[in-house]
């Protein structure tokens, strides 16, 4: 039977999970679970997973590419992610997968087209090194294991808490975030619903000074370990030691609960990996961030067809 392409449906969740799953062997995929992927379809940038699709044989799932448009200021950007199962790579499931995803923006006048690989995903790299994608930035996991002996500095009139209810200052996170990674190449703008959505199930720092809010830490827990998903500072409050004690208290609770604490960074934002050497992260693991235009890849593609 012919592989068909075709747009994700809400029933497709198990057989989504299930691919996962098998991909967790060559580290490209799971486990996951279906709340977990539930979830990431009720992200404010995933709009219900609008702009996935799916590649489907003889009723089977073999392959995924979810992406989202994406539109800071200049060029529209779609970031994507294309998954293959492991016995069937080769044969053109991942080109077809991403023609459908270039085609969903074909009325547009240009788009960016953009798409994470680990280092250590060669098939990857290669597939998308093939189609005229550069590598523009890396992204750089660390972890910490130990904090070191010392404290960050006492800084007057700041407070760094926990906070009970993540959605109740939503909005004043949201509009830090857009504040402080305006000029990130990375950078998705997130309104107050959009980010009470993504702190669900979140764990939340905040630290106020003189009673504003200047910072955040947002944490996410996953088997053992505790992510760091974001240390925020205001632009305003930076250079007073505010991060330093906000990395310092999210990085005690974390390891003081048995867990190793990991984050990713961009290779670009040297103040912040500062910081984290500071408190004693040391990297493990690169990802590539890769972009190109919309156009080009759309011309390599078509000349495989």
């Amino acid at each position: 039977m012919a592989v068909l392409i075709r747009a994700l449906r809400a029933e497709d969740t198990p057989a989504v999970v299930d691919l996962y799953d098998r991909l967790a062997a060559d580290g490209t995929g799971g486990p996951l679970s279906a709340a977990a992927w539930e979830r990431f379809l009720g992200f404010e940038v995933n709009q219900g997973g609008v702009g996935f699709r799916v590649a489907e044989e003889d009723g089977r799932l073999i392959g995924l590419a979810t992406s989202s448009l994406r539109s800071p200021e200049g060029t529209p950007l779609r970031h994507f992610r294309v998954l293959v199962d492991l016995t069937r790579r080769r044969e053109g499931v991942g080109g077809r997968l991403l023609w459908a995803i270039t085609e969903l923006d074909q009325a547009l006048e240009a788009v960016t087209l953009q798409t994470l690989c680990p280092e250590a995903w060669a098939t990857g790299r290669r597939f998308v090194e093939a189609l005229g994608f550069a590598v523009v930035e890396e992204e750089l996991e660390m972890r910490c294991e130990e904090a070191p002996a010392r404290r960050s500095r006492v800084v007057e009139g700041l407070r760094v808490e926990p906070v009970a209810e993540p959605s109740a200052v939503a909005d004043a996170v949201a509009a830090l975030h857009n504040l402080a990674y305006a000029e990130d190449i990375s950078f998705v703008p997130f309104t107050a619903p959009g980010m009470a959505e993504l702190l669900v199930d979140a764990e939340l720092w905040v630290a106020r000074l003189d009673g504003a809010l200047v910072g955040y830490a947002h944490l996410e827990a996953d088997r053992g370990a505790t992510w760091i998903e974001s240390i925020v500072v205001d632009p305003a409050a930076q250079g007073k030691g505010v991060g330093q004690a906000l990395g310092d208290a999210v990085l005690r609770q974390i390891l003081d609960r048995g867990h190793a604490a990991r984050l990713q960074v961009s290779s670009v934002n040297a103040g912040a990996r500062r910081l984290y050497a500071r408190l004693g992260f040391t990297l493990v693991a690169r990802t590539y961030r890769y972009r190109a235009p919309w156009v080009a890849v759309r011309a390599a593609l078509a000349g495989r067809r």
